[in-house]
């Protein structure tokens, strides 16, 4: 089995921002807290935190190894040599990750690991939206040259001569991309957090984008989602503990895999493999759900994609006719249909005595 290693870059001065970026608060846990537990959760043991400004106080405040880079002020690379210095002899490849881009996924980093473990590569770059972000995965073959390397533009230009053996993988992780350098990254990084463990609104364009999702099931996807997120709204204004953001997300991916066999519980697995496994229960119910007792995230987006057809917001009991008259020669479909309907009228009827007003009036933009 192969080992790995990271090496965390948290020797800068911060100066663009004007704070210490590395202990910087990012909703309750500071960077490169953040940063290792996000390594760690990861399964790599062997992690390095390389140090300048400020060593003392990096040094008392994380539980893995620090090293100081005496050279820091000469640029990045001295710190990667640093840090590079340090790894075992049986690593086989090493993350690079500054302190500064702390939203990395866990699931990202096994992608990487994953697609390395396949082949005989000498680096690993993640991609969001076709452009490369952080961490690369890179090859211990290459560390001699790293380390003997005494020219200009640092460790990129270095990973440059091995392009050739090099693979790009696509993540749904826009953290790849995410870098604090100033007041107005930090605001832009705490938005992102905000929505943790789920994908933000750009992550699940992403998505679709990776899944080929046609037209026309994008916008019927996006006016569902719409319509569960100011259901959900209504419902918290009225004493209901609806999360927004599970239903926002959930519906707006609810048909990744449409036209698949199987498609709400293969949509579920393949988003849930994209890192998204907060995901997986309400994109696997909105077929077919049962045992309803309250009113959830999961029930809001069925109730959902059965009162949309394709953009618009229909009579439940029209769609229902309509459907039972497509289908009126296949015996198995019918009963189905009923079933779904049925359990469909059953929520609309719960949500409807909760915000005191018929779905169909409510605004769906805003």
């Amino acid at each position: 089995m192969k080992k790995y290693a990271a090496i965390i870059l948290s020797a800068g001065y911060s100066s663009r921002m004007g704070e210490f970026k590395p202990v910087m608060d990012l909703h309750g846990q500071i960077a490169i807290k953040k940063v290792i537990n996000t390594f760690k959760k990861s399964n790599i043991n062997n992690i390095y935190v390389v140090s300048g400004h400020n060593h003392d106080l990096i040094e008392n405040i994380v539980d893995v190894e620090v090293v100081h880079n005496k050279y820091f002020d000469k640029g990045m690379l001295e710190s990667v040599k640093t840090g590079l210095s340090q790894l075992p002899e049986d690593i086989d490849a090493f993350f690079v990750l500054p302190v500064d881009i702390p939203c990395i996924k866990v699931s990202t980093l096994k992608t990487i690991i994953d697609e390395y473990g396949q082949g005989n590569y000498t680096v690993i770059h993640p991609a969001f939206s076709n452009i490369k972000g952080h961490p690369p995965l890179i090859s211990t073959s290459i560390s001699k040259k790293i380390l003997d390397y005494n020219g200009s533009g640092g460790l990129k230009h270095i990973l440059s001569f091995y392009k050739d053996n090099s693979k790009t993988v696509q993540v749904a992780d826009r953290g790849i991309l995410l870098d604090m350098d100033n007041k107005k990254d930090y605001k832009a990084i705490l938005d992102y957090i905000s929505y943790f463990p789920y994908p933000d609104e750009i992550e699940c364009k992403e998505i679709m984008r990776i899944c080929n999702v046609d037209e026309k099931t994008k916008l019927h996807m996006e006016s569902v989602a719409q319509l569960a997120r100011v259901i959900g709204l209504k419902l918290n204004e009225n004493g209901c503990n609806i999360n927004i953001n599970l239903t926002y997300t959930g519906a707006l991916l609810h048909d990744i895999k449409k036209g698949e066999k199987q498609h709400a519980k293969q949509g579920a697995i393949t988003i849930s493999k994209l890192g998204y496994p907060c995901l997986y229960e309400v994109i696997k119910s909105h077929m077919d759900i049962s045992d309803i007792t309250k009113i959830g995230e999961r029930e809001i987006i069925y109730v959902c994609d059965k009162l949309i057809k394709e953009t618009q917001v229909v009579d439940i009991n029209e769609r229902h006719i309509s459907l039972i008259n497509r289908y009126k020669d296949c015996e198995d479909a019918i009963d189905n249909i009923n079933k779904r309907f049925d359990t469909a009228k059953k929520i609309k009827n719960m949500i409807e005595e909760i915000i005191g007003c018929q779905i169909e009036d409510l605004q769906t933009k805003g």
